[in-house]
């Protein structure tokens, strides 16, 4: 599977979405998803049917001690790629292209043009057909034309404010945009992230690089239609970079020493800052907006910088050309994909209506008894890991209360955002830019609109339902599984073992993020409390310091050395996780720890080349060649099993391993 193609289902730049690349599960029709008992815990010390077996024949690798369970597991999956143009592959890309598939044919399903014209799925489905409409982009460019004209007569700073104030172009000023997220104190947020264009900044490097090159690019063909030559154009590249670069420095406040604060609308007057942050979120709201705007600390000196007369020409030309950017989205003659079916037509459709067409998927492909049974498996891994929790002898009985406290109030969501999107509030027309506009528009004011939200009224919007993935929110103290994933666990038949590899372990993981580095201050109601005593944040730290340190400078083969702080949280949740798996497998008889382990390499199997592996360096999951052998390598019971060559890298003696959870 080519990389970019894997990116671009988690990629799209009108989806507000962030991408945590976890792990899916399958399901099981042959053994009974039983609840836990929260009071049935076995200890290490109690005997296991057919440990004794194990013990006595561990498992080699053709009577070989193994050296490298990855290659001993996925060896053979992997020379697959040898020779091939895939740059990057995991073992669940058919598990994508099976949503894929069924999403296409949902909106090429030509019953919904039946429905009530105030429906979700039939705005849906006619946003979908509208860019197959003969003509399209003659009146796309007519109307492109116009709207850029007002951008065009801006002449002051004032004039400036005064559109990015316009419902209509605010979406398109990537100075000024807010991510809504949960807060540290339990409300939502604000947070000012200014957004940088690099396909732009690309651009600009193409055209500096070869400016008379007869073939142009794809991005200068929608440009050229509107009237504007190459010499322009590498002038409005040029400024988009001077304006590229503020909003960089900007970005790089907090590495640089600067810390997170609150603004209000008051600060903002008192220090006579005019750039009209509140005026936007009033606009769309229509409330007044009386919280705070989260940023760094220097945000004001960034302001008094970025937003002066010296460079108006350039914020003109930034938003001109992020306009014409976002719009050739919904310009047919450039498609962004490879596909013919999965087209701009399809990504936008199902960025926009992601909620209404998960509703739907839902409905005609997911067995609810089956969906009952994850929910009941969810539960027992909840369980199970509240009893991880209770062997924390570090905590007092206080702090323990408040950490299984936590697990218990954990609300799990399955596929559909809480808050959904549904298209309400849009009027179509029959002109695909004036939809296109609209959609926007109404997206941001329900994005907006959060900022309402408070206490058990909060809740997750905007999600990511079509990865095959799963996510934790601390401010929320919510677990998301997509429907892609799901899909992924509903429709596989899978044995116990598998199926505590797959969904116990990516379940698991989620649970284990609210005690990892990131999350552990956010208590069972998702607000910041520094609930631990300072002795329990010693011995908490140590525990993470233990994390660092083992994996400090380790290296493998086309990753940058690893830096234990920056995998610690990633890694600690795969710890616990496995921690947690590995309990409830001890209360099954006849376990086959050979398949549970096998299946769990399985499934983090990933080939990559040197070009993608230099994408994944900003993922904070350890490379798959460690997250294998690494974490089941810090478990006496993996040793049991499997006979592993004490001269291997991947050999962790008994003292060096990672034993956190005491």
């Amino acid at each position: 599977m080519n990389f970019n193609k894997f990116r671009k289902l988690t990629a799209f730049s009108i989806a507000f979405t962030l991408v945590i690349p976890l792990w899916g599960c399958g399901s099981d029709s042959t053994s009974d998803l039983s609840v836990v008992d929260n009071e049935t815990v076995l200890s290490n010390e109690e005997s296991i049917v057919g440990v004794d077996e194990v013990k006595k024949y561990p498992i080699t690798d053709n009577g070989i001690p193994i050296w490298d369970f990855d290659e001993y597991v996925n060896g053979e999956w992997l020379k697959e790629f040898e020779g091939s143009e895939a740059t990057y592959a995991t073992k669940y890309d058919d598990a994508y292209e099976i949503e894929r598939s069924r999403l296409y044919d949902i909106l090429n399903d030509s019953s919904l043009t039946d429905l009530p014209t105030d429906d979700p799925l039939y705005k849906t489905k006619y946003i979908y057909d509208q860019f197959y409409e003969e003509n399209v982009n003659d009146s796309l460019n007519e109307s492109l034309t116009a709207f850029l004209q007002p951008v065009y007569d801006v002449e002051t700073l004032d004039d400036l404010f005064d559109l990015y104030k316009n419902k209509d172009y605010s979406y398109f000023c990537n100075e000024l945009v807010f991510n809504i997220t949960g807060g540290d104190w339990g409300d939502i947020d604000a947070v000012y992230s200014p957004v940088i264009n690099d396909n732009l900044l690309n651009e600009y490097n193409n055209f500096v690089a070869n400016p008379t090159d007869g073939s142009m690019t794809e991005i200068y063909a929608n440009v050229e239609k509107l009237g504007i030559d190459q010499t322009e154009y590498i002038k409005m590249l040029s400024n988009l970079v001077v304006i590229s670069q503020y909003l960089r420095e900007y970005q790089n406040s907090y590495a640089n020493g600067y810390k997170y604060q609150y603004f209000y609308k008051e600060t903002f007057e008192q220090n006579n800052i005019d750039v009209p942050v509140f005026d936007i979120i009033e606009e769309f709201t229509e409330k007044e907006y009386n919280g705070p705007i989260v940023a760094t600390e220097n945000l004001f000196d960034f302001f008094d910088v970025l937003f002066c007369e010296d460079n108006l020409d350039a914020l003109k030309d930034s938003l001109i050309l992020n306009i014409i950017y976002d719009i050739s989205f919904i310009n047919s003659d450039w498609n962004r994909y490879e596909d013919e079916e999965y087209d701009n037509a399809f990504y936008f459709t199902i960025s926009v209506s992601r909620d209404v067409l998960a509703l739907e998927y839902q409905s005609r492909y997911f067995d609810e008894e089956k969906l009952k049974e994850i929910r009941q498996f969810v539960f027992a891994i909840k369980t199970q890991a509240q009893s991880v929790v209770k062997e924390f002898e570090w905590l007092s009985e206080k702090s323990m209360e408040t950490a299984v406290r936590k697990i218990v109030l954990m609300k799990p969501s399955y596929g559909v955002s809480d808050h959904v999107y549904d298209l309400s509030d849009v009027v179509l027309s029959d002109d695909l830019f004036e939809n296109f506009i609209n959609i926007i528009k109404s997206r941001r004011k329900f994005s907006y609109s959060q900022l309402y939200y408070f206490d058990e009224e909060r809740g997750t919007f905007f999600q990511n339902n079509f990865d095959v993935n799963a996510y934790y929110n601390a401010s929320l103290n919510n677990i998301t599984l997509t429907t892609g994933l799901l899909t992924e666990l509903l429709e596989t038949d899978m044995t116990y073992e598998e199926k505590i590899a797959e969904l116990g372990m990516t379940v698991a993981h989620e649970i284990s993020h609210s005690f990892g580095p990131s999350c552990i201050y956010f208590e069972g109601d998702g607000y910041y409390d520094q609930w631990m005593t300072d002795e329990e944040i010693n011995e908490y730290d140590d525990r993470i310091r233990r994390i660092i340190q083992f994996f400090d400078g380790k290296e493998t083969e086309y990753f940058d050395p690893i830096n234990g702080a920056y995998y610690a949280d990633e890694t600690y949740a795969d710890l616990m996780a496995m921690e947690i798996c590995l309990r409830i497998l001890e209360e099954q008889d006849n376990v086959d720890y050979d398949l549970f382990f096998k299946t769990f390499a399985s499934r983090k199997a990933t080939y990559y080349t040197e070009e993608s592996a230099a994408l994944l360096n900003g993922d904070n999951h350890l490379p798959a060649k460690f997250r294998i052998n690494y974490i089941l390598g810090q478990f006496p019971k993996f040793y049991e099993v499997y006979k592993i060559d004490e001269e291997s890298p991947f050999y962790v003696p008994n003292l060096e391993r990672l034993t956190i959870f005491k």
